[in-house]
């Protein structure tokens, strides 16, 4: 924004209140703004009703200098013969807020210290007013266009893990999940859950309960897929018919092991986007790695049988 120019209105009270407002309208002008006065134009060639109609159309603010004075001939109540000025620069400005919905940016109502609490013309009452000299700096800010605050840079979205009804602690898969027997099973890792026990879990049952702990429904665990690697097209190779929520995060499970995304990536990602559970992700990781690496290898997940007893859904 270049130099903004400011139209200064006021009456003309006393020559201390006159003196006041000229200092106040060279302060603007030393800090680079174009304010103009009556006084810096003593004699206008166009007359005064032109001259003043001239400069609210063509000043970016009209900065109105309030007093009770200044308030009764702006809204018209003053003695015949006293304060025409202002009264037409009142009449200029409710025309504007009139035609302008009352949507105001331009007129700013501002007063010396120790002004009356009335000073304030009604019409302006509603917009941000200033106290000078106090808020000086503030009106400065809002003629150049310079807040003092500004908003900081919006983030990307963080996902956070859905809060599990009926569990404390460390979440807890459907009953039913178990190792099946018809499966060979993964050689057992402790995992430490939250409440502080060593309990014996296949990195396999490890991970699946980790991810029915993290996503309420089979819907939200397939948008958060989608949102990685190969995106929709990984998704859409999710079942979509499972019966319950832990199914088809079992099924889902297998699609993503078969596919080789249950990686370093896959973990990392879970970890960044589930902050609250970084210790779990990590432990569960840390787990299933050491035995994807081990000779024997991770074994076929398809052998295993998906909880069927109680679903995550009820």
């Amino acid at each position: 924004m270049g130099s903004p120019r400011v139209l200064i209105s006021y009456s003309h009270d006393s020559e201390h209140h006159r003196e006041s407002v000229l200092q106040f309208a060279q302060q603007l002008r030393a800090w680079g703004i174009d304010a103009a006065l009556d006084r810096f134009n003593p004699v206008p060639t166009e007359g005064w009703p032109r001259w003043m109609m001239a400069q609210v159309r063509e000043a970016d603010f009209v900065v109105l200098v309030c007093t009770r004075n200044y308030r009764g001939r702006f809204e018209g109540s003053f003695e015949s013969g006293e304060g025409k000025g202002v009264a037409f620069e009142g009449l200029l400005a409710i025309q504007h807020l009139y035609e302008a919905h009352a949507i105001n940016t331009k007129f700013i109502p501002v007063s010396f210290t120790g002004a009356e609490e009335d000073a304030i013309p009604l019409v302006l009452r509603p917009y941000v007013r200033y106290v000078l000299p106090d808020q000086f700096e503030a009106l400065y800010r809002h003629l150049t266009g310079q807040p003092e605050v500004v908003a900081a840079p919006l983030g990307p979205r963080r996902v956070l893990p859905p809060r599990m009804s009926g569990t404390t602690g460390a979440a807890r898969a459907p009953a039913g999940a178990a190792p099946s027997p018809t499966r060979q099973a993964l050689e057992p890792a402790p995992v430490r859950s939250d409440g502080g026990r060593d309990i014996e879990l296949t990195p396999i049952d490890a991970l699946y309960r980790l991810l029915l702990s993290l996503f309420s429904s089979s819907e939200q665990f397939r948008q958060w897929v989608a949102r990685g690697p190969e995106g929709m097209e990984l998704a859409a190779s999710l079942p979509v018919d499972a019966a319950s929520t832990a199914t088809a995060i079992f099924h889902g499970l297998e699609v993503l092991h078969r596919r080789g995304y249950l990686d370093d990536a896959f973990f990392a990602r879970l970890a960044a986007e589930f902050t609250r559970r970084r210790d779990d992700v990590e432990r569960v990781a840390a787990a299933w790695c050491a035995v994807a690496q081990g000779p024997a290898g991770l074994g076929m997940i398809a052998t295993r049988n998906p909880p069927t007893s109680r679903s995550h859904d009820q």
